[in-house]
């Protein structure tokens, strides 16, 4: 889905505001260059916002997870171009699943973790 025509994205490249960098290719250098490193970390209070004790992971844990939710949602049926609707609070979780959803060539669409069922079937229908 583009929603910019070709010259406004070449505008947006040149004034700087956009780039050809892409989160695959930001976790494959910092898989390369550092995988041991933390890359992601729960926040303290995870245990009062998602079941599980806080976790840390690191670029490499990162990339296996990150293909490893990649594969499932492949197997639900996700494609490039797909949409794809998540609602999760700042965990581990969320930069895993958006980095799987772009790595499929999807798109993200967050809802925000206090709306609840009437406000998820309102927007999604």
């Amino acid at each position: 889905m583009k929603l910019f025509s070709e010259e406004e994205q070449l505008l947006l490249k040149e004034e700087g505001w956009w780039s050809d960098v892409t989160w695959r290719s930001l976790l494959a250098s910092a898989v390369a260059r550092v995988p041991e490193r933390t890359a992601v970390i729960d926040p303290f209070y995870r245990e009062n916002v998602m079941p599980g004790e806080p976790r840390e992971l690191t670029w490499a844990q990162l990339e296996r997870a990150s293909r490893a939710v990649a594969t499932s949602l492949a197997a639900a049926g996700v494609t490039r171009g797909s949409v794809v609707g998540i609602q999760l609070p700042n965990v581990v979780e969320l930069p895993t699943t958006m980095i799987a959803i772009a790595r499929l060539g999807a798109g993200v669409c967050p809802f925000p973790v206090q709306n609840r069922r009437h406000e998820l079937e309102t927007m999604c229908t």
